[in-house]
């Protein structure tokens, strides 16, 4: 089964974060790598305006359609984070469950950094998983404030950690 087609608790974790943040209709929201889109459409849902961005057009397609009811506020973009750059910046860059693959640091960082607008903040959702214990220091030492908190995903669910980066 493709990444993008199962609900991951991380993006659980995500969305449950994003639906306790005062957002506004001027809050630009970049869900990067979506998914199924559940943190960008709990975003919306709270009244930001949001990019559903990832690298697999079917996961685009469901993202767009788990969130149709708001399709004033959303729109879909294709991106490969590695390689893609956007003419436009955000308040709020989600990421659910990205942080898998140490390869893919020095891509989001760069990224993160050109896409982050002044003020803004990132939200990722991450399991638990040791590689998420490393990215901690590692981020840090480029620059980003990180504050680490959890949530939990559902009563019988497990906390997720949840990462909140600034630029320093």
């Amino acid at each position: 089964m493709p990444y993008w087609a199962e609900l991951w608790e991380s993006a659980m974790g995500v969305a449950a974060t994003v639906a306790g943040m005062q957002l506004t209709e001027s809050t630009r929201v970049l869900d990067l790598g979506c998914g199924m889109g559940l943190a960008g459409a709990a975003a919306a849902a709270h009244g930001a305006v949001v990019m559903f961005a990832d690298l697999e057009t079917p996961a685009l397609l469901f993202a767009k359609l788990n969130s149709l009811r708001l399709s004033r506020r959303v729109r879909v973009r294709q991106l490969n984070w590695q390689v893609d750059r956007l003419d436009e910046q955000f308040d709020l860059i989600l990421g659910a469950d990205i942080l898998y693959e140490r390869k893919q640091w020095e891509f989001l960082d760069e990224f993160w950094k050109a896409h982050l607008a002044d003020g803004g903040s990132i939200l990722l959702g991450e399991p638990g998983r040791q590689s998420g214990d490393m990215f901690k220091p590692w981020i840090v030492e480029r620059g980003w404030l990180l504050r680490e908190g959890s949530q939990l995903t559902r009563p019988e669910g497990k906390a997720i950690r949840v990462f909140f980066l600034n630029r320093v």
